[in-house]
């Protein structure tokens, strides 16, 4: 499973900066604290933390791997231009687009 997560970390780490992965980080985190409860949400903060147990409980919970992390911003845009838009704004103005998959 460690193998698995420096993969999909490397993965997502192919055209991000530093300050890309933040931005959706604390977008991931934003759509947790709004009560969000979705484990693809959960496997992309798993991976950017390295926490390997939530990574597997996010694929157990039904986390698709394929997803990217632009289709997990698209999914919650309203949500997300509700409760934290100036990180929105950031993503959508500066972000590196489709960062590919988790796995």
């Amino acid at each position: 499973m460690r193998r698995a997560i420096e993969q999909a970390r490397a993965r997502l780490g192919e055209g991000y900066r530093m300050g890309d992965r933040i931005v959706l980080l604390q977008l991931l985190h934003c759509l947790r604290n709004a009560g969000v409860r979705d484990p693809n949400v959960e496997l992309f903060i798993a991976v950017l933390e390295s926490e390997t147990d939530h990574v597997e409980r996010a694929i157990t919970a039904g986390a698709d791997v394929n997803m990217t992390d632009s289709q997990v911003v698209d999914h919650y845009r309203v949500l997300l231009s509700k409760h934290c838009p100036e990180r929105l704004r950031a993503w959508t103005e500066g972000g590196p687009g489709d960062g590919g998959t988790i796995m």
